[in-house]
């Protein structure tokens, strides 16, 4: 499986990129970073919600955080 970058999203869009997967399906991501670690999925929940208000329809939306320190990247779809 693999996403391939369609457009940037633009600001009221709640979300960062839109993708295609390898189906064809539209997948909208939304990615943040923080600088420690998110213990209990706070910074993940809070960008699930975000990505959620994504308007487009018919759309898988997913969320990711990056932790820098340590370096670790969960990852969630709505």
């Amino acid at each position: 499986n693999h996403w391939t970058v369609r457009r940037r999203l633009q600001r009221g869009e709640h979300a960062d990129w839109l993708l295609l997967d390898s189906n064809q399906h539209a997948v909208v991501l939304e990615v943040s970073g923080v600088d420690g670690t998110d213990h209990v999925g706070t910074r993940l929940n809070e960008k699930l919600r975000q990505v959620a208000q994504c308007p487009l329809p018919k759309t898988t939306k997913a969320a990711c955080v990056v932790e820098l320190q340590p370096p670790r990247v969960q990852m969630r779809t709505v």
